[in-house]
């Protein structure tokens, strides 16, 4: 395809580069691609949550922010794709430098804190590539910086009424390390009260639109084991579809490169076997057999079939596609199953 072998000549250039500037050409490259040129992608389709993915493999929340790029993503052969975090008002992030890339470790550190359009902007891009889509398209929501944590529910539900009609389904983000407060909702009681007034809320519209939207929840992967194994059965009690595993790690570990210690979230190879002992344990701990996503650290069609054994129904690819190329999508979505 057209697409990865302009990224392998190009590639060399792009990894020596600003990370954030680099990824900003990819995506305006990416961009340049009309919807009408959505193809059906690589792979077997599956069903759950009510939804019909065209295979195992996802793109992650974060790498599309805006969605500005969603033809050309999809071109790449994922079987879903998810948008966002995107918050109710614009934000601009953190300061600038505020992404890093670890070539020796297969590494990003981010701390970007919910840069993105707001969701208005986003909401139209979305209503109008949705009629396009020939797989999933989701939305991942979070608070403005500004916004109490006691009002976090307030944000969530914003932005679920304004996408609602354009979106297949949303993900709740609990569990960014780069919004203060935000993995504080991972405590029990404030994940209860908070998960289930989205649900109500999800319910209210769904009985005005009668159109059923799935919700997920993502979680991270810093949390201790009794944490996750509370935060499964609120999911659950709470009609939720389906759980995200994981986020990024402010964990460190045995890293080599010199941005080692930025501060904000590492995802890439060094996450992997903390998400996949995570996608373990909340799959032995479901009573019923929600949508389960695995993601973090996926690097190889190894990697993800391990995340498969482990429970998971698919994967999803950020920092993997990174330092593998857009090719990438189509090896691990035509051969996994």
């Amino acid at each position: 395809m057209m697409l990865q072998a302009l990224y392998r000549v190009a590639k060399p250039v792009l990894l020596s580069i600003d990370p954030e500037g680099s990824h900003h050409v990819v995506l305006k490259t990416l961009g340049l691609i009309p919807s009408i040129s959505m193809v059906d992608p690589p792979g077997d389709a599956f069903t759950k949550a009510g939804l019909t993915f065209g295979n195992r493999v996802s793109l992650a929340a974060g790498f599309d922010k805006n969605a500005i790029a969603v033809p050309g993503l999809t071109r790449l052969g994922f079987g879903s794709i998810e948008v966002g975090g995107i918050t109710p008002r614009p934000q601009m992030g953190s300061a600038k430098p505020r992404l890093f890339r670890l070539n020796s470790d297969q590494a990003l550190i981010n701390r970007m804190g919910f840069n993105n359009e707001g969701v208005e902007r986003i909401g139209s891009r979305l209503s109008q590539l949705r009629p396009h889509m020939c797989v999933p398209l989701g939305a991942n929501l979070g608070i403005n910086r500004d916004t109490p944590i006691g009002d976090a529910a307030v944000d969530f539900t914003q932005s679920m009424n304004r996408l609602y009609d354009s979106v297949d389904y949303f993900v709740i983000n609990i569990s960014s390390p780069n919004t203060e407060g935000l993995r504080s909702i991972s405590q029990e009681d404030r994940a209860r009260a908070l998960l289930g007034k989205i649900v109500e809320e999800r319910q209210r519209i769904f009985q005005a639109k009668s159109r059923y939207v799935p919700c997920l929840v993502k979680l991270s992967p810093d949390d201790d084991a009794q944490t996750t194994e509370n935060l499964v059965r609120v999911i659950e009690e709470l009609d939720y579809e389906g759980i995200i595993a994981t986020n990024s790690t402010l964990s460190r570990g045995d890293l080599k490169s010199a941005h080692r210690m930025e501060a904000g979230g590492l995802s890439g190879k060094p996450l992997f076997e903390a998400a996949l002992a995570k996608v373990a344990q909340i799959r032995s701990s479901m009573s019923r057999d929600l949508l389960l996503i695995g993601c973090g650290g996926v690097m190889s069609l190894s990697d993800a079939q391990k995340m498969r054994r482990a429970g998971a129904d698919l994967v999803q690819l950020y920092t993997g596609m990174i330092f593998n190329g857009p090719e990438f999508v189509e090896e691990l979505a035509s051969q996994l199953t």
